[in-house]
């Protein structure tokens, strides 16, 4: 089981980088209804990677892999955190924008700048997470008395 969560949370953290990445290439300035129509499924498969990169993130951290400590008491996870729910917010510019438009008649329809800079800003905050991660992995941001204690923790059987 704990495979297969890591392997699903990586998946989802994959496939939301590549549904953003696809964001950014589809947006432009100007667009049509039929690349809406794609922002609009691209935008909903990232909803759902992100709903998967959560539902497994917080499986790894209370239930499986390393003890519950070695993330909480971590500044860094907060960090890490905070960034993702910070990308989730601003998702939140774009998501609205392409929801509020399907309705629309109109064969091109015009992006503000908004919207696009909001897909670049989720973009380079999604960038940060890996460094985070590789930081947290190695025990970077736990107290030196929280590390020894949870590497006796996990050395011990």
């Amino acid at each position: 089981m704990d495979l297969a969560i890591r392997y699903f949370h990586f998946l989802g953290i994959i496939v939301l980088f590549a549904s953003l990445s696809l964001e950014h290439v589809l947006a432009k300035k100007s667009i049509t209804r039929e690349t809406l129509k794609r922002l609009l499924i691209v935008d909903i498969v990232a909803g759902v990677s992100a709903v998967v990169v959560v539902t497994c993130g917080v499986s790894l951290w209370w239930f499986v892999g390393k003890p519950a400590e070695f993330y909480t008491q971590n500044w860094i996870f907060h960090t890490k955190l905070t960034v993702f729910v910070c990308i989730a917010l601003i998702s939140l510019i774009p998501t609205r924008y392409f929801l509020s438009q399907r309705k629309t008649d109109s064969q091109e329809i015009a992006v503000p700048a908004k919207v696009i800079n909001a897909i670049r800003f989720e973009l380079f905050l999604f960038v940060l997470m890996p460094l985070l991660a590789v930081l947290m992995a190695s025990g970077t941001g736990l107290d030196a008395e929280v590390a020894n204690h949870l590497r006796q923790q996990l050395v011990s059987p």
